[in-house]
């Protein structure tokens, strides 16, 4: 399959914010210093901060190329 060169960096976008992500996941999950309560707040932020870049990526960077 021939993909344009925008599908491509939207690809390396998604990966890039999913790696990131799951890195800032497993570092707060691994905290010592935090409750129970305030590791599960700090990985529910960055579930939703991964959600949204990754609409941000597929929904309005096309907009950017057109």
């Amino acid at each position: 399959m021939h993909f344009p060169p925008r599908v491509i960096l939207a690809l390396i976008g998604i990966g890039a914010v999913t790696a990131i992500g799951a890195w800032g996941l497993v570092a707060v999950l691994r905290a010592k210093s935090m409750s129970e309560s305030q590791r599960m707040m700090a990985a529910g932020g960055i579930v939703v901060l991964m959600v949204a870049l990754a609409a941000w990526v597929i929904f309005l960077w096309p907009a950017y190329w057109d």
